[in-house]
């Protein structure tokens, strides 16, 4: 299934207006942005919707020795882990 018929409008719309925070971390790790499921209700509320789209249609891929989730929507990449959603714009 193409990433088209997986995102409505209302989703993107979502995901466009979401509280992203670019991480702090440098070093080894790629510089991403993240949303969390405690600081706003809305982000909570999508996390959930993004976790879902991410098992059902994503693929396996690994971060050194990690294996993560992933799911190319649009102009990103994301994954998600524990209490959280990341996305890193795709090259």
């Amino acid at each position: 299934m193409g990433e088209d018929n997986l995102v409505t409008d209302e989703l993107r719309e979502k995901i466009r207006r979401a509280h992203w925070k670019e991480t702090t971390c440098g070093g080894k790790i790629p510089l991403h942005s993240y949303i969390t499921i405690y600081k706003h209700k809305e982000d909570a509320e999508l996390v959930k919707e993004l976790v879902d789209l991410i098992e059902k249609h994503g693929y396996d891929g690994y971060f050194y020795k990690a294996k993560f989730r992933y799911l190319n929507l649009d102009d990103y990449k994301y994954w998600h882990y524990e209490d959280l959603v990341n996305r890193e714009k795709i090259r």
